[in-house]
């Protein structure tokens, strides 16, 4: 701002010095006293030009504050929004751990249900007897961990009954001890009715009556 007011008062000073006695005094010269004041006003206009300039370095400085604490401000809101994603984090962090370890509870306690109640076993078919020659005691068939046994008997020509027996120990059981008969099952021509019977034993067998021709029986095991 003091450029813009070079030129006027260099002029101003040059014009003064001219026009003025060089040993003018405030005593025997009245244009003395315009000098002065021209002093004055450049003293003055030194002072408003430094106030103007200090009243826009105050400018810049607030501006400049101002500016400093939107930036603390937005600041301090992010490191809120961090902190949050870190709680949020942790709290899901704590969330899977209850997960997994719920999970790894439920595992075991499937492992000892299967340990102390094995899985049920799938229904079986076991053979007594295929186109055998009657009389006979079939082979003993093991129905360990079934609680039922449907027996189907038939012969080439005809049958009057048949007898189941039960033992837990078949090499001990003969074809007259050693075993129990859990009952005797009626039938009419070839085909003896399905019969489902409770499973008593961990061995079974059937043993042919009055009968006639070749017999074929086999047993559903199931639960």
């Amino acid at each position: 701002m003091l450029k813009k007011y070079a030129p006027i008062v260099f002029g101003t000073i040059l014009f003064l010095s001219v026009a003025l006695p060089v040993h003018a005094t405030p005593s025997n010269n009245k244009n003395f006293t315009t000098f002065s004041w021209v002093e004055e006003q450049l003293t003055e206009l030194n002072i408003n030009v430094i106030n103007d300039g200090l009243v826009s370095l105050q400018n810049l400085y607030q501006n400049a504050m101002d500016r400093l604490d939107d930036i603390e401000l937005r600041i301090d809101d992010i490191e809120l929004q961090i902190s949050d994603l870190f709680s949020k984090n942790t709290q899901q962090d704590e969330y899977v751990a209850q997960l997994e370890g719920r999970l790894s509870e439920l595992e075991t306690r499937v492992i000892n249900l299967e340990a102390f109640h094995p899985l049920v076993p799938e229904n079986k078919t076991i053979v007594f007897a295929e186109n055998r020659p009657q009389p006979f005691n079939s082979e003993w068939r093991e129905t360990t961990g079934y609680s039922n046994l449907t027996i189907n008997v038939s012969s080439s020509e005809w049958i009057a009954q048949y007898g189941v027996h039960y033992t837990n120990d078949p090499l001990a059981a003969t074809d007259y001890i050693g075993f129990t008969e859990q009952t005797r099952i009626g039938c009419s021509g070839d085909t003896c009715p399905a019969t489902t019977l409770s499973v008593l034993g961990n061995y079974y067998r059937i043993s042919t009556g009055d009968a006639a021709g070749n017999i074929t029986a086999t047993g559903l095991l199931s639960n």
